[in-house]
């Protein structure tokens, strides 16, 4: 979207002729949250290198605004030259301009998120002394974990819908184009997708560009030797898929990698075995799966302290655990006629509603926690 309007504005010769036309450009400046809260603490986003929190360069007050990190960020792209929080909003007053938030979802903690989130709701509020107010759009995925949103007040709440067919095969078209995978290696990989997406389970993981993503991966990293097993599957995703959260704020999910292969199913089981027995369908609330989460780091002789981490990166970053009605939580899978030995018997696949997500159960029984 950012590349559409930027493309109204470059020289003539220079524009692509691949991007769609915009009736109606604006400036587009696009920034990543978890960029930006990093910055808060006094980070450096753009290092090459890890960098640790300086309390020296920690922003506070007028210093922590959004106009102020577009700044940072301006004179970083641009090579070094200097450009203040006043020279944004002098660009805001003069041009009509888009500003893209990008992955709210990736800020690390409730806290650092609170802030962020309060700071996007300033400047939306300050936005509208502007002649022409910036539009601005933040993209997350859906917070099961409840944390903080923005204001709909200042914000229109839009949901994605799932890929239609047209829609996979263009974003399979282009997924090889950008990767290099041309002639008779892109015929392989289009014929294997076509083939293994009439499984029920494969077309549930095609309707979704991330899980889209994850699935054509391994399907070009394995070819013909894709399990076609469901479960074997599932594992092999849930590597990619683990690999992929891993490297991306919150830590959540690289510091309890091993702990998530190992509860997340647990969690999965335990909600389909007190569905048989109390008919909940498939359906607790927030204390009873942490219960049954401390109850699992007890019995294994792990500690129950990072319980809420893993109650976060089931739910925030891998969609194991999603919730369509407040504080209410399902398992996302699709349950098997028959579900084969697995260590992991789980598939994220969001439903792409901005609030509210739902799901299935699978599993055999574990034992009930201690009350």
């Amino acid at each position: 979207m950012c590349q559409a309007h930027r493309n109204a504005f470059m020289p003539e010769g220079h524009r692509s002729s691949d991007l769609p036309d915009v009736q109606k450009p604006r400036f587009p400046l696009r920034l990543d949250l978890s960029d930006y809260a990093r910055w808060l603490r006094g980070e450096d986003p753009w290092s090459a290198e890890e960098s640790k929190p300086s309390k020296k360069l920690k922003r506070s007050g007028a210093t922590a605004t959004l106009e102020a990190f577009l700044a940072d960020l301006v004179t970083h792209e641009g090579g070094g030259v200097a450009t203040s929080a006043s020279d944004i909003q002098t660009l805001f007053q003069r041009v009509p301009s888009i500003v893209v938030l990008d992955g709210l979802d990736e800020v690390g903690s409730a806290s650092a998120r609170s802030r962020v989130v309060k700071s996007i709701d300033q400047f939306v509020s300050r936005g509208r002394a502007y002649g022409g107010p910036p539009e601005v759009i933040v993209t997350m995925r859906p917070s099961a974990g409840e944390l903080p949103e923005p204001s709909t007040k200042f914000f229109e709440v839009l949901a994605l819908n799932p890929l239609t067919v047209p829609q996979r095969d263009e974003y399979l078209r282009k997924w090889c184009a950008v990767r290099g995978i041309h002639g008779k290696d892109g015929r392989a990989l289009r014929t294997s997708f076509r083939e293994k997406s009439k499984e029920l389970y494969i077309e549930e993981l095609a309707g979704n560009p991330m899980q889209l993503t994850i699935l054509l991966d391994l399907l070009h990293q394995q070819g013909a030797a894709t399990p076609t097993q469901r479960t074997d599957l599932y594992d092999h995703y849930v590597d990619l898929l683990l690999a992929r959260e891993a490297n991306k704020h919150p830590e959540s999910v690289r510091k309890h990698k091993e702990e998530l292969i190992e509860i997340v199913p647990f969690v999965g089981w335990y909600l389909q075995a007190h569905s048989e027995d109390s008919g909940i369908n498939g359906r607790m609330t927030v204390a009873d799966l942490t219960a049954a989460m401390r109850h699992f780091q007890k019995a294994y002789g792990r500690s129950e302290d990072i319980v809420e981490q893993l109650f976060q990166a089931a739910t925030d970053r891998l969609w194991a655990l999603t919730s369509k009605l407040e504080g209410i939580y399902e398992f996302e899978v699709h349950q098997p006629d028959r579900p084969a030995p697995s260590r992991r018997r789980r598939r994220p696949t969001p439903r792409r509603s901005a609030f509210r997500r739902r799901a299935h159960a699978p599993g055999p029984r574990p034992p009930p926690p201690d009350r």
